[in-house]
């Protein structure tokens, strides 16, 4: 996806939202429901990385209409696929997915450096 491309993102909430990314000087401010406003791509993929951010479009806070956008931010469900050759495991992704974690021995305890991105392929 082109990353300058401008992306119509909608807000749900009957509050007012922002979306500030304080490293880039951006801000969106939604006022209402309903409000509509484009986000450069490249700023939404960076935004993905902020636990707000993410947050925000996880609950339907913001949504996006355009399925590729959201393909390529990782808000749709990604099929993930393992394949085991002797003590090798290799997985692969129809889509990107941000902060994969593997859990080896089930404790659901994640060291802070277990986490990857899984690109398509």
């Amino acid at each position: 996806m082109d990353m300058n491309k401008k992306v119509m993102v909608k807000s749900h909430s009957n509050a007012t939202v922002v979306y500030h990314l304080p490293d880039l000087g951006f801000t969106r401010t939604f006022e209402k429901k309903g409000a509509v406003k484009p986000i450069p791509f490249d700023v939404l993929a960076q935004g993905m990385y902020h636990d707000g951010v993410e947050t925000m479009f996880k609950l339907g806070i913001l949504t996006i209409e355009d399925q590729e956008a959201r393909v390529e931010l990782g808000l749709e469900k990604a099929e993930i696929r393992t394949e085991r050759n002797g003590n090798r495991v290799t997985y692969t992704s129809d889509r990107l997915v941000l902060g994969v974690c593997i859990d080896l021995d089930g404790s659901g305890e994640f060291p802070a450096d277990n986490f990857f991105d899984l690109y398509p392929g």
